[in-house]
């Protein structure tokens, strides 16, 4: 990455396992000189590094990079390009289990097992080539229910996304060194 991304000794490279970029590495970049902490997803090829850090990367990266995806990757494919697609990063991420939300503050148990039994396992289905994912999405501390057609070719569309709680106490974490 040296000759294509520079960073400063406070910083830590993490590879990510994936298998839909199957000529790349998905590598996590997390910069502890920033408060909070700044993470930055990159794909590297041996030959190119391509920041996942906003549309107009995905749009490149997508034109440049052979893309597999398959019933068993697509969700780990939408849960990355949804967390990195918006530019600047706005939090949000696609919600498997409670576990996924990043609570700025833990609530009271009775709302905890409410948020609980709200969210539901995402299910992906396949139709001419086609996924379509339902899932719990999260964007401004509010919990949704969302659809989403996934292409061959990486594209996402939104389809659908209806409320399920708001005002929630979730949001980025924050790192306090």
């Amino acid at each position: 990455l040296g000759k294509y991304i520079t960073f400063n000794k406070n910083c830590s490279v993490e590879p990510i396992e994936q298998t839909f970029f199957p000529n790349s590495k998905l590598l996590s970049i997390t910069d502890y000189d920033c408060i909070p902490a700044s993470k930055l997803m990159v794909i590297d090829n041996g030959v190119q590094v391509y920041p996942l850090s906003g549309l107009g990367q995905w749009n490149s990266i997508l034109m440049n990079e052979r893309l597999n995806l398959n019933i068993k990757n697509v969700l780990d494919y939408l849960k990355l390009y949804y967390s990195t697609h918006v530019f600047p990063y706005q939090y949000q991420k696609i919600v498997e289990t409670i576990h996924d939300l990043d609570f700025i503050e833990f609530p009271e148990i009775k709302l905890f097992e409410v948020i609980n039994q709200r969210i539901q396992a995402p299910v992906v289905t396949l139709s001419n080539k086609q996924f379509t994912i339902y899932c719990n999405i999260t964007s401004n501390r509010t919990l949704y229910n969302a659809a989403f057609d996934v292409y061959p070719d990486g594209k996402v569309l939104l389809l659908d996304k209806k409320i399920v709680m708001q005002d929630l106490p979730i949001g980025e974490m924050v790192i306090d060194l």
